[in-house]
């Protein structure tokens, strides 16, 4: 549907936050993309193969756009410094 639901916790429960972020199909991310110490929300679309990255929870506009991969890339969370 294109929703995300975040807790504050790894547990189940009611999700603190919601926001519409990408469509039905779209890998989702997070990450801090700007380096202010944040993360943030991303997708990965492997229908035209490009990450869209926000700087800020809740932006469903990407301030970040990558093309890169291939329909079936899967993306990975890490630390990489």
């Amino acid at each position: 549907t294109g929703f995300v639901y975040i807790t504050d916790e790894n547990a189940f429960g009611i999700a603190d936050f919601e926001a519409f972020y990408g469509n039905p199909g779209d890998r989702f991310v997070v990450g801090d993309w700007d380096g202010n110490g944040r993360d943030s929300f991303g997708i990965f679309r492997p229908s035209d193969t490009t990450f869209y990255l926000s700087n800020a929870i809740g932006d469903a506009i990407a301030d970040i756009e990558i093309v890169t991969g291939t329909p079936a890339t899967v993306p990975i969370a890490g630390r990489w410094d």
